[in-house]
């Protein structure tokens, strides 16, 4: 299969040739939702529908055919170590020289900002910045954003870059003002991918984790929507629980039952006392109070899987 056309964001393409077409996918410059035309063809097809190339996409399909991991860490309330866990995370991905993208979604507590930037945050990309152009029709604003200006490199002890990025939330010491970022979750969750698309296109991503603010926020809403794990972060009390139960009813809610979305839920028991038996967690509370396992089968889900840490 050569010559073929392609359509991103209303604009064209091309022609192009079946490798080509093979490193923009894994580029992340076109997705499983763009359109394409294909010599011998009079229609302009979505590329997951077209046999020679939804071969190039991952069979899931939640990210928008984007081949790097995506994950979601959030948590049902605050304080229980899930912005420690979303940065170890980053740095664990790269320890195997992947190239990660943190993504601080708090704009509030800005927690990974301040965690992993060293130095203040002036010029460069933020989540809030981005938001601006979240309406727009076209992504023409956002991708001369993401050209113009740069996300912050993450430097080692030793003041060497590693390969991780960070997108941070807000500048230093800004106000975001929500009145101005009044967005539905499908909006968001449109938003998001052109986001992760750009920015893995330019940096050459392998795994982006979302560092999402605690409860049933929108844009946690949005990215649990784009990807391929979702971790909510717990520790082994009855409110703590409760709090991340609530925060996966909203997810059921948002999504309506989309296995797509719910089967790959993680609950990760932060902060266990060393010696402590977290096993009743299972039988107590997950099964007899929120029968949350037996939702899961009976609707075909894989389960929600429980992890544990010290």
């Amino acid at each position: 299969m050569q010559n073929i056309f392609i359509k991103v964001d209303e604009k064209e393409y091309g022609p192009v040739t079946l490798d080509e077409f093979k490193t923009l996918v894994r580029e992340g410059s076109v997705s499983k939702d763009d359109l394409v035309l294909c010599e011998n063809s009079d229609d302009w097809m979505s590329a997951a529908q077209i046999e020679g190339l939804k071969r190039f996409f991952p069979t899931n399909g939640k990210n928008g055919g984007h081949q790097c991991k995506l994950y979601a860490v959030a948590s049902g309330k605050g304080g229980v170590g899930k912005t420690l866990l979303s940065v170890n995370l980053a740095r664990a991905v790269s320890w195997s020289e992947k190239r990660v993208l943190l993504i601080d979604l708090d704009l509030y507590n800005r927690g990974s900002t301040t965690l992993v930037a060293d130095k203040p945050i002036v010029d460069e990309i933020t989540v809030a910045g981005m938001l601006e152009f979240a309406q727009d029709k076209n992504a023409k604003r956002l991708k001369q954003e993401i050209s113009e200006k740069e996300i912050v490199r993450v430097l080692d002890d030793s003041d060497n870059p590693v390969p991780i990025y960070l997108a941070p939330s807000t500048s230093t010491n800004s106000i975001v003002r929500w009145d101005q970022y009044s967005y539905d979750v499908s909006q968001l969750k449109e938003f998001m991918l052109r986001v992760v698309r750009e920015l893995t296109k330019k940096y050459h991503l392998d795994c982006v984790v979302f560092d999402c603010r605690p409860g049933p926020e929108p844009l946690f809403l949005a990215a649990a929507g784009i990807a391929t794990d979702i971790i909510l972060v717990t520790e082994a009390d009855i409110i703590t629980l409760n709090g991340n139960i609530n925060l996966y009813r909203y997810l059921e809610d948002a999504y309506q039952n989309n296995s797509e979305v719910l089967r790959n839920v993680r609950f990760v028991i932060n902060r266990i006392p060393r010696g402590q038996d977290i096993t009743h967690i299972e039988s107590r509370y997950m099964k007899r109070q929120f029968d949350l396992f037996k939702t899961m089968k009976d609707t075909g889900y894989d389960g929600v899987e429980i992890m544990g840490s010290e």
